[in-house]
């Protein structure tokens, strides 16, 4: 995948692109800068993602993986989640 190294350098692009046309019509359509925007990082838990759907329940709760990769992955997800609860109830 020789593209690979180009596609963090697209995305930042695209989101700085994006940020100024948004900030022109309405400032208050982008509270914080793009930097910002990120609200974690997601581990590839590949494994029990698959199991997550098959089973059709959340990641820790998983018959698969060990109890530290489920213990991560609520860690993760709590953190990503408490973000996105932070970033619209102020609104």
């Amino acid at each position: 995948m020789e593209y690979a190294r180009f596609l963090p350098l697209i995305d930042k692009q695209v989101q700085a692109d994006v940020d100024a046309v948004l900030r022109r019509i309405d400032p208050a359509l982008v509270p914080f800068g793009v930097t910002q925007l990120r609200l974690g990082e997601i581990k590839d838990f590949s494994g029990l993602a698959t199991a997550s759907q098959v089973q059709g329940v959340a990641i820790a709760e998983v018959n698969a993986g060990t109890a530290a990769q489920k213990a991560l992955a609520r860690e993760v997800f709590g953190e990503v989640s408490d973000q996105i609860i932070q970033r619209t109830s102020s609104r």
